[in-house]
């Protein structure tokens, strides 16, 4: 008896510690923004399905650092997409589309950070990885040069 007790404790154990990253939980302020990414895919030939990619989010307190939001790899090719709740409550329109558009770039895209920058210093892509490497002009002349960029690759 006290066997089986203990194969049950071990079987609640192991589903609990594993990371349960199969079901996709999409928090409800990150919605419009994934159905914006997917009318701009499908635009560019690219069928973005989050649930079939298994792409989750959470809007967290990432503290103590300088992160506004990252995706996280797991195994079983299922990911996470953390944005930070501070810089989220404070930022634009724009600038939410750009952070949530540059992590599913990372999530979904698979896509590394871009550095390149134009003659004017001006950065090509929306994968940039650093405030200090180029000039990003996100906004409504530039957007559709990014998104085209972004889902070329």
């Amino acid at each position: 008896m006290k066997q089986s007790y203990f194969l049950v404790f071990l079987a609640f154990l192991f589903s609990t510690c594993t990371s349960n990253n199969d079901e996709v939980v999409i928090d409800a302020e990150l919605v419009p923004y994934f159905d914006s990414f997917k009318a701009e895919a499908l635009k560019r030939g690219v069928d973005f399905d989050p649930y079939a990619a298994k792409i989750s989010t959470e809007i967290i307190n990432i503290a103590g650092t300088n992160i506004i939001a990252q995706c996280k790899r797991y195994s079983g090719e299922s990911s996470t997409i953390s944005v930070d709740v501070a810089y989220w409550n404070q930022a634009s329109e724009t600038d939410k589309e750009f952070y949530l558009y540059h992590e599913l770039g990372h999530c979904f895209l698979k896509r590394s950070h871009l550095d390149s920058k134009d003659v004017n210093g001006n950065c090509v892509s929306i994968m940039h990885g650093s405030k200090d490497a180029c000039t990003f002009l996100y906004n409504k002349l530039s957007r559709d040069q990014y998104l085209d960029e972004l889902f070329s690759k």
